[in-house]
């Protein structure tokens, strides 16, 4: 993924503050979000219609099983969703190697249902030719104002870029499924807001810390998903707080990050 940098406004007045405008946490602290986001809507969607006998999208080359996968109400139930050497995805991710998970339960919101949780871990796997390691894991909380919402922790995640740089984060969040969960044989509709904390290494080696201070939007009516709106605020190693604000929904990859009141955009 491509990162621009755009200066909207940086003045060389002595009487002015200048800005550090390196924004590598920021970027790192944006990939772990829509890495987090990925891995746990694949899972949600897949955990959805395979535990309840429901017709998944399932992209051509993907094989997916479940062990046990009878009697269907014996539970735990260990699901591997196998990209083998690779798999251009219907949402434009190419994804290769597996994602392993242990429901505890059957993966509804069913009142009925209590102590729903998924484990995830991550078996040579890559997306966009990222590798990703991480441990996940993943509670349904109940349906709050409506909407389905899910706890997530993930302590040690990591991705390793073709470069060779790597960043690595744990986060705790809330994600609360606003939109697309009346329609669950079409994830192409699903939207989310996330709330919640990250802390982080960057791929400087650089540590850091975020806080979502307004609900981020993940929006896979967008680019098949990405962050729309919602504000985070980001406190890299000896720099200044950073200020990132994704906008009014608007389906562009713009954020505006602002330090010490001076701002400017980066494309992501």
């Amino acid at each position: 993924m491509f990162f621009a940098i755009g200066v909207i406004l940086i003045s060389c007045k002595k009487d002015e503050p200048i800005v550090n405008n390196d924004t590598k946490s920021v970027i790192d602290n944006i990939y772990a979000d829509n890495s987090t986001e990925l891995i746990f809507n694949v899972v949600n969607d897949y955990g959805i219609a395979l535990l309840n006998e429901k017709i998944p999208e399932i992209d051509s080359g993907v094989i997916v099983t479940i062990t046990p996968q009878y009697p269907l109400d014996l539970f735990p139930k260990t699901m591997i969703i196998n990209y083998g050497n690779g798999v251009s995805c219907s949402d434009g991710h190419l994804r290769k190697g597996k994602i392993i998970t242990v429901f505890s339960n059957k993966w509804s919101f069913d009142s009925i249902c209590t102590n729903e949780n998924a484990q995830i871990t991550l078996n040579g796997y890559y997306c966009d030719n990222i590798q990703h390691v991480a441990n996940i894991a993943v509670n349904i909380v109940g349906v709050t104002s409506g909407f389905p919402e899910f706890s997530l922790q993930s302590s040690n995640s990591k991705l390793v870029f073709e470069n060779g740089e790597s960043t690595l984060w744990s986060t705790e969040r809330t994600i609360q499924w606003i939109a697309g969960y009346q329609t669950l044989t079409d994830k192409n509709d699903d939207v989310f807001l996330i709330t919640g904390n990250t802390t982080g290494i960057n791929s400087d080696q650089k540590g850091y810390s975020s806080t979502v201070t307004e609900p981020l939007r993940y929006d896979n009516t967008c680019f098949k998903g990405t962050l729309t709106n919602g504000v985070f605020e980001v406190v890299p190693q000896g720099l200044s707080k950073q200020v990132v604000n994704f906008g009014d929904g608007t389906c562009d990859k713009v954020a505006t990050v602002t330090v010490n009141g001076i701002s400017f955009n980066i494309t992501f």
